[in-house]
């Protein structure tokens, strides 16, 4: 059909409706569709490359169709992983995106993006440098199935009814991966984004309106006049649906990509904007674009943050770099002769892979080592443990559950006097415990396990396996030594099923009758502990900074960022946790073997909850503590527990 200068205008509108949604996701919340529009014309461009082929044998039209791929998306590919990697290794070392980078050169960025579960629409993605890797990999891959069909379809070889076979090949494999997509996307969505399979009907559609082109430039409705502007408009309005409609928003943006391709000629409106030679340089350069995008976005938000007045600097940036890109690496490389032979230029193109693979890890190792910004320990959840050795599970019930830890932490001849149960926020007490341990006349034992609330009745109230915090009940129960137990869980996981970053919860969004199964199993597990001769302590840790935008933790650090307010009016606190505090209350009057010790004191004045004192950190998340405010917190607990110790010797030693 030979060259379309509108499809290279195409591309120009997808690349930036992409770069608009990666900057500022609200500005073109659907942006990210460029991607999808990609690859409709990726399917339609690699058919018609593919048809004009002729007549060649197997080996030619196998080996020269990669060899073609290889010199189209390999140069600009290594250069840009080699740059981006080692300035992804100066500013965040031991990160993930080294990996990916890997994975990316050898056509696997999707797989690996998949198998760690990213969320592409969270901020662990954003993070990572080369996190828009995976379209290339879907790409890549679709590449690897595509010329199978078409040999098999006959065309190469000129058999009769061939394009027709391949269109049915196609087009049923296009319904297949159609289906498989609407089915991911109601049960495994990181599936449904990354996956070649659950993509292949959108490069499959660009195939088919390949195939058909001839009769569906004849439809009626084709010459309408304008209807080519119609699509366009309707195209962009697509790109401004809400990110939550996206399994409406996907087919509509393919389908209307097709339309385009059918509908836009030239003589209409639409095809002389897409034609104009700017909108077409944009085009052609929107490969470099894509790839160095994201790069310098990235590098943003480790480094400057992603502050408004900064967009036109990091705009000209990414424009000049894939100009470089595209004019000294990307176009002079394709055009060049790799090797006289076929295979040749696939050899060099596999060995620069893998060179371009390993100098990634070595010049990455190097730049982790020297570079100022090593991880902060004071960050590392590890650093809470620092100290606290692993319990021998040959003396104890503990479960052997990996996820759940048992740990002690010892002060000879002192027994173990006091044990810790609950979820994370029961670990990150560990520090603050461990500085507090030499003016307490006992030996510790904490057992705790993500997501699972301190009461009997874990394992019911959300889906995790709490065994390892059930031993601990029963062993702080039977143990004769143990005189206090300190009960540490974040209660809003249980109250509001997983919404617990909410700005605005309060009693009307909880669960129903959760507030209500929550005092009755927490009263239960206080009255067990109670009946079996312990105190119990309830440590509600911290008052959740929950007003804060993800935009205020430092990536780079793991800090909250010192730019803008890091504080949080104390009467949010309140509200957001009233219902659950005045249900403690009760139960403390309930059970005079209960106390409650709230931190918020420690942390808030009358009016502000703070985030740090004098830049040291309280917190790490919106509700973890660092092991400073770990810390600082247990020391405010320590007088509480000394008198509980000494009461209870005191009982012992009574007649």
């Amino acid at each position: 059909m030979g060259y379309r200068p509108e499809i290279d205008g195409l591309r120009a509108l997808a690349v930036i409706a992409v770069i608009l949604n990666h900057t500022r996701s609200e500005w073109l919340p659907s942006g990210y569709l460029g991607v999808d529009i990609f690859f409709v014309i990726s399917g339609f461009v690699i058919t018609s490359s593919l048809l004009v082929r002729g007549r060649e044998e197997a080996s030619d039209f196998f080996l020269g169709f990669y060899a073609r791929r290889f010199k189209r998306i390999l140069p600009a590919l290594i250069l840009f992983v080699l740059i981006a990697g080692a300035a992804i290794a100066y500013f965040s070392p031991g990160g993930p995106s080294i990996r990916t980078g890997v994975a990316a050169l050898f056509g696997f960025a999707n797989m690996y993006l998949f198998h760690e579960a990213v969320d592409y629409f969270g901020r662990a993605s954003e993070l990572n440098i080369f996190t828009h890797m995976w379209s290339l990999g879907v790409e890549e891959q679709f590449y690897f199935v595509y010329p199978v069909l078409f040999w098999l379809a006959g065309i190469p070889r000129l058999h009769a009814s061939a394009r027709s076979r391949l269109f049915w090949l196609i087009f049923l494999g296009s319904i297949a991966s159609f289906l498989l997509w609407l089915f991911l996307s109601q049960t495994n969505q990181v599936a449904a984004y990354f996956l070649m399979p659950a993509r292949l009907w959108e490069m499959g559609t660009g195939c088919l309106v390949c195939l058909a082109m001839g009769r569906c430039q004849s439809w009626p409705f084709t010459r309408i006049q304008g209807i080519g502007l119609g699509v366009v408009v309707a195209m962009v309005a697509v790109l401004f649906l809400p990110q939550a409609t996206s399994v409406l928003a996907t087919p509509l943006v393919i389908l209307l990509t097709s339309l385009f391709l059918i509908t836009v000629r030239p003589g209409s409106m639409a095809y002389a904007g897409f034609a104009q030679p700017q909108v077409v340089f944009i085009g052609l350069i929107s490969y470099s674009l894509y790839l160095w995008h994201w790069g310098v976005l990235c590098l943003s938000r480790w480094t400057l943050d992603m502050k408004l007045w900064m967009v036109p600097f990091q705009y000209v940036l990414i424009f000049l770099l894939a100009l470089a890109s595209y004019r000294w690496i990307e176009t002079p490389l394709r055009k060049a002769s790799w090797s006289p032979r076929l295979g040749g230029t696939l050899a060099i193109g596999l060995t620069a892979t893998g060179v371009s693979a390993a100098l990634l890890l070595g010049v990455s190792s190097v730049v982790r080592r020297i570079s100022p910004i090593q991880p902060n320990p004071e960050l590392a959840y590890e650093t809470h443990l620092v100290g606290w050795q692993a319990c021998d599970l040959s003396k104890t019930s503990t479960s052997t559950n990996k996820d759940g830890k048992c740990l002690q932490l010892d002060r000879p001849p002192f027994p173990v006097r006091v044990v810790v149960l609950g979820d994370s926020h029961a670990g990150q007490l560990a520090s603050g415990l461990r500085s507090i341990l030499p003016n307490l006349p006992t030996s510790m034992r904490l057992y705790f396990h993500g997501l699972c609330y301190p009461t009997i009745d874990a394992d019911s109230m959300i889906e995790a396996d709490c065994s390892t915090m059930r031993n601990g009940f029963d062993w702080a129960k039977t143990t004769p030594s143990v005189d206090v137990v300190l009960l540490s869980g974040y209660h809003n996981l249980v109250l509001h099923k997983n919404r617990y970053h909410w700005k605005n919860i309060d009693i009307s969004l909880m669960a129903p009758g959760a507030l209500e199964s929550l005092e009755v199993s927490l009263g239960r597990t206080i009255r067990t502990l109670n009946d079996a001769g312990k105190s119990v302590v309830m440590v509600v840790d911290s008052h959740e900074l929950f007003g804060l935008p993800e935009e205020n933790i430092n990536p780079r650090t793991g800090l909250l960022r010192s730019s803008g307010s890091l504080n949080v009016p104390r009467a949010q606190v309140l509200k957001r946790n009233q219902a659950y505090y005045d249900m403690l209350k009760r139960l403390a009057k309930r059970h005079p073997g209960f106390r409650i010790f709230y931190t918020g004191h420690h942390f808030c004045t009358a009016t502000t909850c703070r985030s740090d004192w004098w830049g040291r950190p309280f917190f790490k998340t919106r509700d973890h503590l660092t092991p400073y405010g770990s810390r600082v917190m247990a020391a405010e607990l320590k007088p509480l527990l000394l008198q509980l110790l000494q009461s209870s010797e005191a009982s012992r030693t009574q007649p």
